[in-house]
């Protein structure tokens, strides 16, 4: 329990208090070998852990309870920014990233997350300008890699969205399922099959199952004239949405040409 020692006005907080009976060492050890997310700080830590705990009524009262302790935290500021975010309140948002880089002027997992807000808000060319400088602050960190291949590709400039995933990869030795997949639609849309069909598949060992990535597999199968495996993978996907129209389209084709 020694890391809540940093938090003792919070902790008077009855949700905090119901929080740290939860194990947050244990909570916090877990999260930051979770090489999908960024890793925060034990008092961020544990603001996440009140929000997976509790209400959503009451988890922009945690945030602004633990900002008016120590407003020139920036953390806690791009932690409250990154909530209004996940409530597609992106102007809120925007704003407090801005506050937050005050503070901190080059922190690339804020500015990572600023550049996601601006993306979200289809501000695409001025998200390539923050995940850029995000790279350049910290090149070795994933998550810009892979913010800048998306808002790349989102402007149909598929070669270098490629190299921006596969630099994110080179990142993550043990793979990340976001830039697999991303980077199989890319490849998809350069016509690479072959390649794309590599990726989608090291997608699904990370995240078996996936039915997104399940119904892309399928359509590659299907450009290749492999119907027997496109079928299946089509299959698969109605198992679990059995009124997407999209696969069931593809299995209509199939069928049709089977005859």
């Amino acid at each position: 329990m020694a890391r809540i020692k940093f938090l003792p006005k919070i902790a008077e907080c009855p949700l905090c208090k119901s929080a740290v009976k939860l194990d947050p060492v244990q909570y916090m050890s877990q999260q930051m070998h979770d090489d999908s997310k960024p890793e925060y700080s034990p008092k961020g830590q544990l603001i996440m852990l009140c929000e997976k705990q509790n209400s959503p009524k009451n988890h922009e009262r945690i945030y602004q309870r633990v900002m008016s302790t120590n407003p020139q935290d920036s953390e806690v500021w791009s932690l409250l920014a990154d909530y209004l975010v996940r409530q597609n309140r992106l102007a809120e948002a925007e704003d407090l990233f801005k506050k937050s880089l005050k503070i901190k002027p080059k922190d690339p997992l804020v500015l990572n997350q600023f550049g996601n807000c601006l993306f979200k808000q289809k501000r695409i060319e001025d998200a390539i300008v923050v995940f850029n400088e995000a790279i350049q602050v910290n090149p070795k960190i994933v998550h810009p890699w892979l913010g800048l291949g998306t808002a790349l590709l989102n402007k149909d400039k598929l070669k270098e969205a490629e190299k921006c995933y596969r630099k994110s990869i080179d990142l993550t030795p043990y793979g990340w399922y976001p830039t697999w997949f991303q980077l199989g639609w890319c490849l998809y849309r350069q016509k690479k099959l072959k390649e794309a069909e590599e990726a989608y598949l090291k997608s699904l060992r990370i995240r078996p199952g996936d039915l997104s990535a399940t119904f892309h597999l399928g359509r590659i199968y299907f450009e290749q004239n492999r119907l027997r495996e496109a079928e299946k993978m089509f299959h698969v996907v109605l198992r679990s949405l059995p009124n997407n129209r999209e696969t069931q389209d593809f299995l209509n084709r199939i069928r049709t040409t089977n005859r």
